[in-house]
């Protein structure tokens, strides 16, 4: 095996991730108050050119993950406390990610990827409960829980043009399998029966399109544009503070600039949008979900900077 046709590469991304805080005293404040959830993937990755058009891939998948939810406690309380509980854990676990990419033309080529399902379960994370003296006995102060989520498989196809020397255009689709997230469960060490609960989420599965262009400016500097359509894998019904819930639309911008022909830097800025849509209480009656879920009109807008560096040794 030629070995002058074998690459080696390390990826360190945030694939997943949700940071959301709801104003004091909002309505629904008893299901969620604030979250966040981080996830993390070091991904070291080996490809190999087959011949002068045809290449593939396949790497392992460590995966960190970090949630953090608060929110408040219907209980009777002193006024100088709020009832409150802040669950807070770690955990680690793995994957892989596997692909294929292939040159039709010299102006057309084209890629597939699969990047396996990864479940993060967390075992013995802190549950901190703010409570009066007198209701210790039903929230423990030095409680303990443990919950799972599972980081859904992603099979992606990708379509790349190269419009003239400087103009490259690039049409993906992605299949993101959100059925493997079919409930969100918090499991308690002390007081289980009163304190434990099981969510339902009943997620489907759901395509994303996306569409961009890269333009040689100079050979150190390329800009980008793009757009992409991500529609809600969620049932009506179903609709939670903490999870997606609308049909997104992503406008993204950015650029590349090159120090060195093996040191780069990238930089980006995503503007999301949603149209805004109703959960009426109809909905979550027919769900079966009335009492877990909020009722109301939702929409999102939201401005994500990003920045990389890249280096090829």
């Amino acid at each position: 095996m030629p070995f002058d046709n074998l690459r080696a590469g390390l990826g360190v991304y945030t694939p997943y991730g949700n940071a959301l805080r709801w104003e004091d005293g909002w309505k629904y404040r008893f299901l969620m108050r604030e979250i966040s959830l981080t996830a993390i993937f070091i991904q070291p990755t080996l490809s190999y050119m087959i011949d002068d058009r045809i290449g593939v891939g396949a790497g392992f998948i460590f995966a960190y993950g970090a949630v953090n939810v608060q929110r408040d406690l219907p209980v009777d309380a002193q006024e100088d406390i709020v009832p409150m509980v802040e669950l807070d854990g770690t955990t680690t676990a793995i994957g892989f990610n596997v692909g294929i990419h292939g040159k039709v033309t010299d102006q057309i080529s084209i890629g597939a990827a699969y990047r396996s399902q990864i479940d993060m379960e967390v075992s013995g994370g802190d549950a901190d409960f703010t409570v009066p003296q007198s209701l210790r006995g039903t929230f423990p102060a030095d409680n303990r829980f443990d919950a799972s989520l599972p980081l859904p498989a992603v099979l992606s196809f990708g379509l790349g043009f190269m419009a003239t020397e400087e103009l490259r255009v690039n049409v993906d689709a992605n299949l993101t399998f959100w059925s493997a997230y079919e409930s969100l469960k918090f499991e308690f060490e002390q007081n289980p029966e009163t304190l434990d609960s099981d969510g339902a989420r009943n997620f489907n599965d759901r395509w994303i399109f996306r569409i961009g262009g890269e333009y040689d400016a100079t050979e150190q500097l390329q800009l980008r544009l793009g757009g992409y359509f991500d529609p809600s894998p969620v049932d009506e019904g179903y609709i939670t503070p903490e999870t997606p819930d609308l049909d997104r639309y992503g406008i993204t911008a950015g650029l590349g600039f090159a120090f060195t022909p093996q040191t780069s830097v990238n930089a980006s800025l995503l503007l999301i949008l949603s149209n805004p849509r109703d959960q009426t209480t109809q909905d979550v009656m027919e769900a079966g979900t009335f009492g877990t879920v909020p009722i109301g009109e939702f929409h999102t807008r939201a401005w994500i900077p990003g920045i990389s560096i890249s280096h090829r040794f």
